[in-house]
């Protein structure tokens, strides 16, 4: 890091300017470009800049009224404006401030008027950036039955309103969700445009594959190819609400915290490469079962670092944590960042909080959730198979379902059952989360696991290769992963024409196995069902 950026990039600045006013090209204006990446890149905003270029102006233009001054100015002026073109997003309010400057640079040795338009140039980046900030940063979280999800951002002490630091939550349309939270080297303008190129690469790639290695391969290699001199850290994580488990994946960034019921924290430890240094493989994605009553704290660097000792910082954050104990008078994400930082943080914080809400007593620690169908059978006992798909259909009919569509959802029921029974016989477990604007068909087995593809066998005569491809084409979303140990899980998105349906008042009859807890077992009796609500 040079000792003083700001009077380093002043000299390098103005002798650049003068170049280019002495012989104007090309090659010299391409110079400027790199003078505004350079200035971002040592932390030098937009006020600095500008600052820089009247100096380095004054030094280079006589304020004497003579022919050609006039075009000297206008040459100035295009050097200015491409070596701001770093802060793309703040240009256009530039140039009505360069165009008010430059009408007034017979008084640019006046020091009240340059301050004036200065002041003007700053309230203006001010609004700005509190604008972009307001469209960086989700505007919602997700509405998840027995998941609560609070978020806090705050900008650094002395920084003009934005940075580099993200958090962000989404839920698939198969029930999934998808968390992340990362933080860009830098700050200012340049380090926030990056942060929101990484989110929606994100998104983009969870919404067609939500695998947390696949995620942060993309964006690794968005960010090389757009920002090759900028890096990253980020964590994503992958919530299943039917598995009750989450899948990650880091790159360089501060472990999450999962508080478990019995006020353990766990360190979510596994930790890549930051994004934008090339290391092929370096991603790796682990898995951690969750329960009701747990906590999922995910933050940036910011939070941990203001005492400039990251271990007293995580430390601190452990014990809050534990402790589990905040002030109602504001949501949980704040109180943490208030009760870890007094006072305003050196640096910017994004903080994402997801609480798992304790289930009905009935209910195992595993399986918790709300509103969602449950089955559990053999797949021999054919009488359960026809239960289960029964009951189904009449759920969908109580809903609003129209005929058409229930009649696909039957359809679909049967090829994803026959795939089990010919493929993965035993036990199965069949849920219908109706959580999201559309219900989602689950078909969990205990198979050996197989690879889905959603194309036509190249036989034209074959007899199998079909089922599921019927499936993928008559459901809004279908995709299978693997269980942890063995089996598949399969998640098909039911097709409704009519949104949305009508919530359904689910009952249920509910088994209680011999123990004290009076929790369900891990499978209901063949063909018994049980409606989780």
């Amino acid at each position: 890091m040079i000792a003083n950026p700001k009077k380093s990039f002043r000299q390098m600045y103005s002798a650049a300017l003068k170049a280019y006013m002495h012989r104007p090209d090309e090659a010299a204006l391409h110079r400027a470009y790199k003078l505004g990446r350079v200035a971002a890149n040592q932390g030098l905003g937009p006020l600095d800049i500008t600052d820089v270029y009247h100096h380095a102006l004054q030094d280079t233009v006589s304020f004497d009224v003579s022919v050609g001054a006039q075009l000297r100015l206008d040459k100035a002026y295009d050097f200015f404006a491409e070596s701001f073109s770093s802060f793309e997003m703040l240009l256009r309010g530039y140039r009505e401030t360069n165009a008010r400057l430059l009408s007034l640079s017979e008084k640019l040795r006046h020091e009240k008027a340059t301050t004036e338009a200065l002041l003007a140039a700053y309230e203006r980046t001010e609004l700005v950036a509190k604008s972009f900030q307001e469209a960086a940063l989700p505007l919602i979280l997700p509405e998840v039955a027995d998941i609560r999800f609070d978020a806090y951002y705050k900008s650094a002490s002395g920084d003009s309103g934005f940075g580099g630091d993200w958090y962000d939550a989404l839920r698939l349309a198969d029930g999934r969700i998808i968390v992340s939270v990362g933080d860009v080297g830098g700050n200012g303008l340049s380090a926030a445009i990056v942060m929101v190129t990484i989110r929606q690469v994100i998104r983009g790639v969870a919404y067609i594959h939500p695998d947390p290695v696949m995620i942060l391969a993309a964006a690794e290699k968005a960010l090389r190819a757009e920002h090759p001199d900028l890096y990253a850290s980020a964590f994503v994580g992958v919530i299943d609400p039917i598995e009750m488990a989450l899948t990650y994946a880091s790159a360089g960034h501060p472990p999450a915290l999962l508080r478990h019921p019995d006020g353990w924290v766990e360190d979510l430890l596994e930790c890549g490469i930051l994004l934008g240094v090339r290391v092929p493989g370096s991603f790796k994605e682990k898995r951690v079962d969750l329960f009701a009553g747990s906590t999922l704290v995910l933050y940036t660097n910011g939070l941990i670092e203001e005492s400039k000792d990251i271990i007293t910082g995580q430390v601190k954050l452990h014990d809050l944590i534990s402790k589990h104990c905040f002030p109602s008078k504001t949501g949980v994400a704040q109180a943490i960042y208030e009760a870890v930082i007094p006072e305003r943080a050196r640096d910017d914080v994004a903080i994402l909080v997801v609480d798992f809400i304790s289930p009905p007593s009935f209910l195992s620690k595993k399986k918790r959730s709300n509103r969602v169908s449950r089955w559990g059978f053999v797949t021999s006992d054919a009488k359960a198979a026809h239960r289960t798909r029964g009951e189904f259909i009449k759920e969908l009919k109580a809903a609003g379902a129209q005929s058409d569509d229930v009649f696909v959802a039957e359809l679909v029921f049967g090829e994803l059952l026959g795939n089990v029974v010919r493929y993965a016989p035993g036990p199965i477990e069949v849920f219908v989360d109706w959580n999201g604007p559309a219900p989602v068909l689950h078909v969990c087995d205990q198979g050996a696991g197989f690879f889905y593809s959603p194309h036509l066998p190249k036989d034209p005569f074959a007899e199998n290769g079909r089922g599921l491809f019927i499936v993928a084409s008559m459901t809004d979303e279908y995709n299978v992963t693997p269980m942890v140990g063995q089996g598949s899980h399969a998640r098909a998105v039911i097709r409704i024409t009519n949104q949305p349906l009508t919530h359904l008042p689910l009952r249920s009859r509910r088994r209680r196995d011999s123990n004290e807890s009076g929790t369900i077992g891990a499978m209901e009796t063949p063909g018994e069902k049980m409606l989780i609500v």
